[in-house]
């Protein structure tokens, strides 16, 4: 298939979209602050969150499997994995929901996402995956070889796309809270377990 800056553009957007879908210490903190602050504060932390994966998804692509492998084969890696996810969790759990922020401002969201983006590099094999799917099937090969504007076309779909997907749980929270309100209850509850539970597996999944 012949790469073009719109096909690259459209196909990484869509993949990062969906990428972005399963729960994770990302998106379950927009959850959490759409609904415990506003939509403007999901928005802010959700653009800085997209902003850190684009230069992580251009490791990815430049650095390929080496660093991917680094990742997964580290004992430090996993550990450190491990510990953010249940150190989150354990926030999350033991924060009260009239915990609320109300004097956030746009530059502490922002600082906000990029700390928790930079915090969980799962970006970087999530691309290295991808993009050596799209080699072996032969749809795609994409490189930091090819030409400047189809690595940009490459850096815009991966920025964009997550954040497009992060205001979509960012939106989507805040209308099941307005129509579940006893959610919003439990909803530090919810997360905390969620990410917990996503911290053990992964622990087992390391010693296994």
């Amino acid at each position: 298939m012949e790469a073009t800056p719109l096909l690259v553009f459209f196909l990484v957007f869509i993949i990062g979209y969906l990428g972005t879908m399963p729960f994770g210490p990302i998106n379950l903190s927009v959850i959490d602050t759409a609904i415990s602050r506003s939509f403007r504060s999901a928005f802010f932390f959700s653009l800085a969150a997209a902003m850190v994966e684009v230069p992580q998804s251009l490791v990815a692509l430049h650095f390929g499997l080496s660093v991917s492998r680094w990742i997964e084969e580290s004992w430090i890696a996993k550990m450190l994995a491990v510990l953010v996810f249940v150190g989150m969790g354990a926030m999350f759990f033991l924060k009260k929901p009239q915990e609320e922020d109300k004097k956030s401002t746009a530059q502490g969201d922002f600082l906000h996402g990029i700390f928790i983006a930079v915090i969980n590099p799962q970006a970087i094999p999530f691309w290295v995956v991808v993009l050596a799917y799209l080699k072996t099937a032969q749809h795609l090969t994409l490189s930091t070889h090819m030409a400047l504007q189809l690595i940009l076309a490459f850096l815009l779909g991966v920025g964009f796309g997550k954040l497009f997907a992060l205001l979509t749980y960012a939106r989507l929270s805040q209308i099941i809270v307005a129509r579940l309100s006893f959610v919003g209850l439990w909803m530090n509850k919810i997360i905390g377990s969620i990410l917990i539970a996503l911290g053990l597996l992964h622990g087992l999944r390391s010693v296994i």
